[in-house]
Order: structure tokens, then C-alpha cells, then sequence
């Protein structure tokens, strides 16, 4: 029987196929622990941090690490991000210019330090804004694409007004699988504190295990999406009235669809509550927590008053989104 990996995002066309039988996993992959513990990767709690893909030091509930390490040491998955892979594909975020070979080299103390791997945290590189604005090139509003479109409508979203785009099926490029493109549609570009471009993320609009995708391979940490009014903000330009603070992609797209022209959206992500300290905010600004309110909600909801703080914040509740 051939037992499949979890997906890979790295460097998958350089690895070579591979019949594993159960009894045998453990006995041909190398370990995730010794690769966490080659590339600097530190240890917190029963987990380690920080993620070489996103960045993330810790999981958005708790503070132990993101990155899990599971299958009897064999694989791993981080709560942050939700990239996951071998221990090849985890050396493979911190340098993705080397072929499958090479890492495994590596990992078995084969290299004869033509790989030599960062002693300390690995610091995950952005993508080149050329690169991420191609890509923005390439997508469609999402009024446009019939499938995105009937996504948000079920979910009393007007497509013309979202701040987001369509991923055409088909696209790909070195850190977007072109596989993505089939599930992972609804795409929302995402911002530093200063209102830099930095990333995208992309929700599924059909049924995944995975709900949200990061590019592979480069860092999205400290990253918020922004509307225009919001970004206008970020950049330091005309404050809107009022700033709504959303959780995650979907309820930032909902919030930014149903809220009046005087009002900005912002949305956090896994870790991202810090970058809000960057910002400017204007004494008058009125500013609105609408996390969820639930434990990871409030998680959020507490992050960004600190970093807006002394600045105050009002909580509420939006659930327009499901």
C-alpha cells in the first residue's frame, strides 16, 4: 500500500516517488525534531517556533509554539499558517533554492558543509513586490468569476463591494501551487503596520480541510489586510471616521462589504495584533474591536487593545460571515 504524504508546498519537483508501507515510515524520513533543532528552531511547550514559513513565534490561543510535530516524529503542521510537510519540506521554507537531495544531504549529516543551515531562528524572507503585484495583475473582481461570486453571496456578501479578487483557475507560480487555484480562490492582498504589501492569502470556496492558504516558502507574519480607507490610514493619509478591527479573511471581507463609507476595516491575523503598533491612529478616531467572541476571539480582541493602548477601543459583535 502507498501511503501518501501530507501536502507539500516545497520543492516537490525534485523529490522522488516513494512506496512507503506503515511499519516503514518511521524507519525512511527523517526526523522533524532534529531539522527543528538544526535550523535554530526553538523549543516551547510541546511544540516549536518560530515557523519558517509564516514566521509565527506562537498559535494565536496559547503560548506555546505553532509548529506541531506528529506521525511519530515524522511530520509536522503549523497551528499559525497551517503549512505542514516532512522534515525535507521544513528544511525546504528556510532554503527553498535547494532540491530534495540536498536537504536530505543535510539532514543526514551528509553535506560536508555545502548546506550549512542558520544556527539561529531561521528569519523567513518576504516576496518581491514585483512578484506579488503580478500575481494581483492576473486576478479578476470577484463579481466577475460566477464561482467566488456565489461563495460570498452565501454569505450576505455583495460581491462587487468586497475588497478582494478572483484567483483564475489555472495560475501558478514559485510559491503559489498551480493546484491552489482549483480550491483556494478568494484572494485578499495583506499589508505591514506602514501599509507596505507584503502578502496575499487566499480562503477556499469549496469544501478543504485547510480553509485559508499562505504563499509557501516566504514569511506573512505581522500581516493585516486592509481596505482603501483602512490602508489610507496605514499609510498615514485621511483617517476614516471609524476603524473596525475584524478576525481573519472572511469576516474582513464581510465587514468591509456591509459598513458605510466613513468607516475603514482592518483584520488580524495568527500573530499579526503587533504590527497594529506601527500605526498612526488619530485622537479622534474611533476605534471598533468586532473579533469573535469566542476564546480565539478574545485572544485577538485583548492583543489589539495592547497595541493600540493608550488609544481606547470599543468591543463588538459582527457575524456576518459564517
Amino acid at each position: 500500500m502507498t501511503v501518501g504524504r501530507p501536502g507539500t508546498d516545497v520543492g516537490d519537483a525534485h523529490r522522488p516517488t516513494r512506496q512507503i508501507t506503515g511499519s516503514r515510515w518511521a524507519s525512511q524520513e527523517p526526523s522533524v525534531v532534529r531539522a527543528a533543532e538544526m535550523l535554530g528552531m526553538a523549543r516551547r511547550g510541546r511544540r516549536w517556533g518560530p515557523c519558517p514559513a509564516c514566521g509565527a513565534e506562537t498559535s494565536s490561543r496559547e503560548r506555546r509554539g505553532c509548529v506541531a510535530v506528529w506521525r511519530g516524529d515524522r511530520a509536522w503542521f503549523c497551528n499559525a499558517c497551517q503549512s505542514h510537510g516532512d522534515a525535507c519540506d521544513l528544511v525546504g521554507h528556510v532554503h527553498p533554492d535547494w532540491t530534495y537531495p540536498e536537504r536530505r544531504a543535510f539532514l543526514e549529516g551528509e553535506s560536508g558543509g555545502a548546506c550549512a543551515a542558520p544556527r539561529t531562528p531561521p528569519i523567513p524572507a518576504r516576496i518581491p513586490r514585483a512578484e506579488l503585484e503580478q500575481m494581483l495583475a492576473q486576478c479578476v473582481p470577484v463579481h466577475h468569476d460566477d464561482e467566488v461570486a456565489t461563495y460570498l453571496e452565501g454569505r450576505n456578501v455583495e460581491p462587487a463591494l468586497a475588497p478582494a479578487l478572483a484567483v483564475p483557475r489555472g495560475y501558478g507560480c514559485r510559491w503559489w501551487p498551480r493546484r491552489w487555484s482549483k480550491t483556494w480562490r478568494l484572494l485578499v492582498p495583506a499589508f505591514t503596520g506602514r501599509g507596505e504589501l507584503v502578502s496575499v492569502q487566499a480562503r477556499a470556496v469549496s469544501d478543504a480541510p485547510i480553509k485559508t492558504r499562505w504563499p509557501c516558502g516566504f514569511s506573512s507574519a505581522g500581516a493585516l489586510f486592509a481596505d482603501e480607507r483602512a490602508l489610507s490610514l496605514l499609510r498615514r493619509g485621511p483617517a476614516p471616521e471609524t476603524l473596525v478591527i475584524a478576525e481573519g479573511l472572511t469576516d474582513f471581507v464581510a465587514a468591509s462589504a456591509n459598513t458605510p463609507d466613513v468607516v475603514g476595516v482592518l483584520s488580524v491575523t495568527s500573530g499579526s495584533a503587533d504590527a497594529l503598533r506601527l500605526v498612526t491612529v488619530p485622537p479622534d478616531l474611533r476605534v471598533v474591536v468586532a473579533t469573535d467572541f469566542d476564546e480565539t476571539g478574545n485572544g485577538y480582541a485583548s492583543k489589539v487593545a495592547a497595541a493600540l493602548a493608550p488609544h481606547p477601543t470599543h468591543r463588538f459583535r459582527f457575524d456576518l460571515a459564517t
